[in-house]
């Protein structure tokens, strides 16, 4: 019998379905919203693009999504703001490796990965009938038949016949697929999607402090760029443990720069160095600190501020609120 060589396993489609009302679902309605229907286009796009990828996921980095705006005639930009929005209202979501999916889209492949297993395992041999011992069997007179006792041989000789006596244990071999027929199948892998992983706890407020910087710096949806390297910047640092941190020196940067009036530092300069040695912005002082020494020598002078001290003490240390909210900061 010739070796039979399991199928690679598959971990895309060729083909989603969805509802006829896609496009009135409240989360598509906020990206047709922003994004208008050249972005429910792209969006469908990506729907394509995911499918048709290992596992339904996607690598978003740089050069990627470059080949994924050639591969789609429209910008980098315009997929940039797609994400951030599709990402914000939960239709599309990262998986812990950092990739893109989108948990509906898996849901919707769920019944095609099931058939492609079903019509799998339906191939696969039965393990009953692997084996290859010998097993004793107990032979028993069937009273229908008849045995003969002698054959009579073409050179006149005659062979003695005589049937197994009732009882007499006699091996016969199992008739079953070799082992090394079935083996292939045995390690095959399973052809479900992914499922995706539950968020970080940190996420939503990173997402407000990114946010917070986006209105600070006035980086619309157009510098979709910008915004996103802020955002993995923020990302980066609650991933690290350090997203208290960041957000305590941003939102008392945020507040010495209004109240002070100096100039602030760019976007860019403020999350990486510049270089020469220098430290980024949200690491170059310590900003509440340095917000209560301003408040602090402003207060004994009687100068007035932009803005009122934090508390009745104008001296107090200036501490990040339990809730930190950005809301409408951004631009």
């Amino acid at each position: 019998m010739p070796l039979t060589m399991a199928r690679p396993a598959r971990h895309n489609a060729e083909y989603f379905s969805h509802t006829a009302n896609l496009r009135n679902d409240r989360r598509i309605k906020a990206i047709r919203t922003q994004c208008g229907a050249t972005g429910y286009g792209v969006l469908v796009m990506l729907l394509e693009a995911l499918t048709d990828a290992n596992h339904t996921q996607l690598d978003t980095e740089e050069l990627e999504l470059e080949l994924l705006a050639g591969d789609f005639g429209v910008s980098v930009t315009e997929i940039h703001s797609l994400l951030q929005i599709g990402e914000k209202v939960g239709f599309f979501a990262r998986n812990t490796a950092g990739f893109l999916i989108c948990p509906d889209l898996n849901d919707w492949l769920a019944e095609v990965f099931e058939k492609r297993n079903r019509a799998r395992n339906a191939a696969k041999p039965p393990k009953s009938g692997v084996s290859v011992t010998e097993t004793p069997v107990t032979v028993t007179e069937n009273p229908q038949s008849k045995v003969k006792e002698s054959k009579e041989l073409p050179n006149g000789n005659s062979e003695s016949k005589t049937p197994p006596t009732p009882g007499v244990g006699v091996f016969q071999k199992k008739i079953g697929v070799p082992v090394s027929e079935v083996e292939p199948w045995a390690d095959a892998p399973s052809e479900s999607p992914p499922v995706a992983p539950p968020p970080p706890a940190w996420l939503e407020e990173a997402r407000e402090l990114a946010a917070g910087m986006y209105g600070f710096w006035a980086l619309t949806h157009l510098q979709a760029d910008a915004q996103r390297r802020v955002l993995e910047f923020v990302q980066g640092r609650y991933a690290a443990g350090a997203g208290p941190q960041l957000a305590e020196q941003f939102v008392a940067y945020r507040a010495f720069k209004t109240e002070s009036q100096e100039r602030a530092h760019s976007w860019k300069n403020w999350i990486a160095a510049p270089g020469d040695g220098q430290l980024p912005g949200w690491q170059e002082a310590n900003w509440p600190d340095k917000l209560t020494t301003y408040r602090k020598t402003t207060h004994e002078k009687g100068t007035p501020t932009r803005r009122s001290p934090v508390g009745a003490d104008a001296s107090q240390r200036h501490h990040l609120p339990a809730v930190v909210s950005f809301a409408g900061d951004a631009a």
